[in-house]
């Protein structure tokens, strides 16, 4: 993303009302940078919602006996101490990737 596509704006007054800041900018916000921010938004979660499918897919094959293949990465599935979840008797195991 290239900054001449958002010209950096221009502060031309700042008031302090009731213990919080407020800027008024000599800048208009355009339909192009709205348009962008909702489709990066949509983008966003489209990536978290494969990120979480593939993270838990191959956390469940690897408790079930999966193999890693040989390489630069490997994987594996650890149990998180107790003591960082209020409730003892559940074990709560993430997957760690190198």
């Amino acid at each position: 993303m290239s900054t001449a596509a958002f010209p950096a704006p221009k502060v031309i007054a700042l008031h302090l009302r009731r213990l919080k800041n407020t800027a008024r900018f000599e800048h208009t916000i355009r339909q192009e940078e709205l348009q962008e921010l909702l489709s990066l938004q949509a983008l966003l979660k489209e990536a978290a919602d494969n990120h979480e499918k593939l993270y838990n897919y191959i956390k469940t094959a690897i408790q079930s006996g999966a193999r890693v293949e040989p390489g630069l990465h490997t994987a594996e599935v650890v149990r998180n101490g107790r003591r960082a979840y209020r409730v003892a008797a559940m074990q709560v195991f993430r997957l760690v990737v190198k």
